[in-house]
């Protein structure tokens, strides 16, 4: 749905309830007026008992139209959407001395992490660490079928799922080992309309292009993805891991198109299948500075972004499925 769609539909809602609104207090309006006179014919247990049943009718309505008013505020997220072109506006100016001269994002190898501690506490720049996830990788895959296994635990029959028009995904289990939440998904150029969609597509459908993301909120599968595959040695000491977790999945052809995030904090990446090619542009005021730069990541390999100050965009170039798992960190 469009954002101007969006909006068409809010006003009408809101119309809608102001017009009951109104033709209540119409119709009350026309009963004062010719009350008087009908209440002095009546005896006066009569007119209680007619006062106290418009009021509970007026009462009862009243609360109906006030639910309706709550429910269509709490339903939306925002009352007004600002198109992501003047929200982008408002980014926080970038020292383009920052990204001056670079022809390609900087790259380190993991056993240099402590040589290089400052770039890697640098966060206004793009850096790969080649090889950081490599044990992890080795020791145990992350292949498409041990992604449906963690969140199919007990058979497809095993969940179902409550989609809101906020993107947030929940369910309750119906008789499973787990139960299926997923709190963002991001379908990209695809007809998915939800994880559990994605996950049920047929070898068929692999076979032509995709690429999907999702945040991962389920508890049992954020439990075995940091056994396996713990926060990475290369990060700040001081920092936390968030506790959500991203993946992004698909096969060759092109991934997230040229955008910028809203986030708090930066994040990283770790490529556990396939090779993906980031691509990253600096904001406007850099342009004259700053030039494309780009970085291809094998598995094992691990970016760290601020993905708030960089345009970035992704395309898998191989054959191979991708499959990359991120979070943020502070």
């Amino acid at each position: 749905m469009s954002i101007s769609t969006s909006i068409r539909k809010q006003h009408s809602q809101a119309n809608a309830i102001v017009a009951q609104l109104s033709t209540v207090c119409i119709h009350v309006n026309g009963l004062l007026r010719v009350w008087p006179g009908l209440l002095k014919k009546c005896p006066m247990l009569v007119r209680l008992f007619i006062h106290s049943c418009l009021l509970a009718i007026l009462a009862i309505f009243l609360f109906r139209a006030t639910s309706g008013i709550s429910r269509f505020i709490h339903k939306e997220r925002c009352l007004f959407y600002v198109p992501s072109f003047l929200q982008n506006a408002f980014v926080p100016p970038y020292n383009c001395t920052l990204c001056q001269g670079l022809t390609e994002v900087p790259w380190i190898f993991a056993n240099e992490t402590d040589r290089y501690r400052h770039w890697i506490s640098r966060k206004e720049v793009p850096l790969v660490i080649r090889g950081a996830y490599e044990r992890a990788v080795s020791f145990a895959p992350l292949t498409w079928a041990s992604l449906r296994e963690m969140y199919f635990q007990g058979g497809s029959e095993g969940f179902h799922e409550n989609v809101s028009d906020s993107s947030d995904r929940s369910n309750e289990s119906r008789g499973a080992a787990t139960s299926f939440t997923t709190c963002q998904f991001f379908a990209y150029n695809t007809e998915f309309t939800s994880l559990r969609q994605a996950l049920d597509m047929t070898k068929e459908r692999m076979s032509r292009h995709f690429y999907i993301g999702w945040s991962n909120c389920e508890p049992l599968v954020s439990e075995r993805l940091r056994r396996i595959y713990r926060v990475p040695d290369l990060l700040p000491a001081d920092s936390e891991r968030s506790a959500l977790e991203w993946f992004f999945v698909g096969n060759r052809g092109k991934g997230a198109h040229l955008h910028l995030d809203r986030l708090d904090k930066p994040s990283w990446q770790a490529q556990l299948g396939g090779v993906k090619r980031w691509t990253f542009c600096a904001l406007p005021e850099c342009y004259r500075t700053c030039q494309q730069i780009s970085a291809d990541l094998h598995p094992g390999d691990v970016i760290m972004l601020d993905s708030s100050v960089w345009y970035h965009k992704t395309e898998v170039i191989s054959e191979e499925l991708s499959i990359a798992l991120g979070s943020e960190y502070d």
